[in-house]
């Protein structure tokens, strides 16, 4: 059966507001990325604020993090 009522996103050019107001996320609420299936890489986030007056062109930027980098993909720190 193929669905044809789905609707594709790029997450290269989703923003977090947008994010946010699509799956109706307020703050600390926590959200689970999956990256590669393959591997099944987990990364799990808390949204810490939606700042609806903030520059538009402002990037997320990491608060805290754990663990290790990707072996796969190398370290930058």
């Amino acid at each position: 059966m193929v669905r044809t009522d789905e609707t594709t996103y790029n997450a290269g050019e989703t923003t977090i507001g947008e994010m946010a107001d699509r799956l109706g996320l307020d703050e600390r609420d926590r959200i689970c990325y999956l990256y590669d299936y393959g591997d099944e890489w987990r990364f799990y986030t808390i949204l810490k604020e939606v700042d609806d007056d903030g520059a538009a062109d402002e990037a997320p930027h990491v608060v805290d993090e754990r663990g290790e980098a990707l072996e796969q993909y190398g370290s930058d720190r």
